[in-house]
Parts: C-alpha cells; structure tokens; sequence
C-alpha cells in the first residue's frame, strides 16, 4: 500500500525517510555515462547556500536522514563542514558521495571530527578501467582517502563515517565481479552498493546497459551477482545490488517518491535526483533505442516558498498519488528506476 502523506505529531512537517540535498551541481570530473559530460554546454551550475540551509533545515526537523550530495561532486562546495556541522546540530543523519579527489588530511580530519555518519566513494573499476570511465578520477587517491579516513577514525577511537562504495558496474565489466569480495575486504570497506546505468545520455552507451540482455544473460548476471555477495560476506563486506532489469517493471518507483525527496543546488523541489536535472534547453537520453527530450519535475523552491507549502500544494499530492493510479508523468513511465532490482537487504541506506 503506497504512503501518501505521513506527518509528524509534533509538527506540519512530513515525517521524511530522508532527503537529498545537492549542495552543489559543479563536478571536477567527467564520467563517460554521467548526464554532465554529455550535456555540458546545457548545463547549470550552482550551490545551494548557508542561509538557504539554515532557512530549510526546520522544515525538516522529522526527517531521520540527508544525504548532501546529487549531479555535482559535494566537496566543490566552500562551505560543506559547516553545512554538516549544521545538519548533524539538528539532530540528523547526515551522509555524502564523493569521488574522492578533493579530500585533503584536513578535511578528512574534519569529516571524522564532526561526525558524518556515511560516507560514499563512487567507483567503476578495481584497476586502471575506473580511471579511463571516471575521467579525471583516481583509484589511487580513492584507496588513499579510505586509508585516511580509516586512520583518523582510529586516531578519534570512533566508528563514523562508515565508508560505502557506490559501485557502478558496466556490462564490459561483469568480469570484474569476481574480484570485488577480496579487493574491497582488504580495504576496509564496510557496504558496497552496486548499480547500473539507469540513464542512457549517448546511445554507444545502450550495450554497457542491463536492459540490452536477454533472459539467459540476465540470469547469469543476477547469478554472479548473488554469489558475490555471499562471498563477499565472508569478507565482513556487504554487497548489495540495485541494478536495472530488462525482465521487471515494478508499480512503484525504486526512489520512495511518497517518502523521500530531492532538493536542488538551485532550490528546487523535485520528487526524486532523475526529474531534476541542472540543465537549460532541450537535452534527450536513449531508453531501447528511443530518443526521449528530458523532462524537468519540480514543485517549487526553497528559496521563495515555505517547504511545507511544497509539498502539501495539489499537484505534488496528485502525483505521489498517481502512483497508485498507474498515471504516472512521462517522465516516469520512461524512466528505468521502475525497472531497478532491488536486493537491498538491511543496508545503512
């Protein structure tokens, strides 16, 4: 049964599974299947400020989690401790992905210090692979961060942030599954999360998708995939997977549309990361072979609207009902998130 709205007793604020703040839409970096190398010149880049935070984070008082990070890499934003500092001052869990590169000793220091619960790396390879998919990434310096962020939680006697690896696994890569139970146990990561490309920006990229496989392929796939993980298990690791099946199409959005929601750099209020996009004009990604224009969805800004009146005005509520109703927005009936196979288990988040 889909929630539609739950509120907390205390306050008019919706009673939140969590919320995805994108501090900041800049990236350093330029992955080959991320939609900013592909929309370059289309896109938008801002960060959200401080006094729009300490504006917001009331609003959110019955939210248990935010994740402080969305198409940009969070550490190009100047002021992101004090933007932790300010989220964990009221009472949240607070989490992050990066690729790493910007994380210096002191701000490694400080993450630990300050008490990030979650940290994320994003990764795409094991090897030399990762750094010609995830231009201008480095394996090395990823490896050396986790190594840093180990020693300073040793040093502070503390468990957080736990360190996760958002995964990204390509269909060339599937070879490399086998490795990633010993590879990241002797790292000292504590969950990995696995996905696959869930939005074609160029159409070369339609083979390295899951939904070009047939049944056998998939099957095989999902095979290995189980098997890793309970390998990797052995390893202290957990692995889970949300990849994109060619067999599934579920009713409900993988996104937790009725529970969760994305604010961009720029203040919008958007139900989920995939119909907020910082891009102008008109950009298109590729679903079996169909050019489909990007749709932008969102409800309003934080910058001039109460975030309460965000989300009860009528067209947010009839669209987390249109769930439900199978009347979905464009967007989302050619969205492949419905299509996400889901083995999430008892993951950190």
């Amino acid at each position: 049964m889909i929630r539609i709205f739950r509120y907390h007793p205390s306050g008019p604020w919706p009673d939140l599974d969590w919320v995805q703040l994108e501090i900041s839409s800049k990236c350093n970096a330029s992955c080959i299947y991320c939609p900013q190398s592909e929309y370059r010149r289309n896109w938008q880049n801002s960060q959200v400020s401080l006094e729009t935070i300490r504006s917001l984070l009331p609003s959110l008082a019955a939210t248990n989690h935010i994740h402080l990070q969305g198409w940009g890499e969070p550490f190009t934003h100047p002021g992101i401790l004090e933007i932790l500092t300010m989220c964990k001052s009221a009472g949240h869990m607070v989490s992050t992905t990066t690729n790493g590169s910007l994380l210096s000793s002191d701000s490694i220091e400080e993450i630990v210090t300050r008490g990030l619960d979650i940290i994320a790396f994003s990764l795409a390879g094991m090897d030399k692979r990762n750094d010609t998919i995830r231009l201008g990434n480095s394996l090395k310096k990823t490896l050396a961060a986790i190594s840093g962020i180990q020693k300073a939680k040793a040093k502070h006697g503390t468990d957080k942030p736990r360190i996760h690896l958002a995964y990204m696994l390509l269909r060339s890569g599937l070879d490399d599954l086998a490795r990633i139970p010993d590879f990241f146990g002797n790292v000292g990561v504590d969950q990995v999360v696995i996905s696959s490309l869930s939005l074609i920006v160029r159409p070369e990229l339609a083979d390295e998708s899951f939904t070009t496989m047939n049944h056998e392929e998939y099957s095989d796939m999902r095979m290995r995939l189980h098997e890793m993980r309970y390998t990797s298990k052995a390893q202290g690791v957990d692995v889970f997977f949300h990849v994109v099946s060619p067999q599934l199409e579920n009713t409900m959005c993988s996104e937790n549309i009725a529970g969760a929601l994305f604010i961009g750099s720029d203040g919008g209020v958007s139900p989920c990361v995939m119909a907020n996009i910082p891009v102008k004009g008109d950009v298109y990604h590729y679903l079996q072979g169909i050019r489909i224009p990007h749709e932008k969805i969102i409800f309003g800004n934080i910058n001039n609207q109460r975030f309460i009146d965000i989300w009860n005005q009528k067209e947010y509520r009839r669209f987390r009902r249109s769930f439900s109703k199978d009347h979905r927005r464009f967007i989302c009936n050619y969205c492949q998130k419905l299509q996400i196979d889901d083995l999430s288990g008892d993951m950190d988040w």
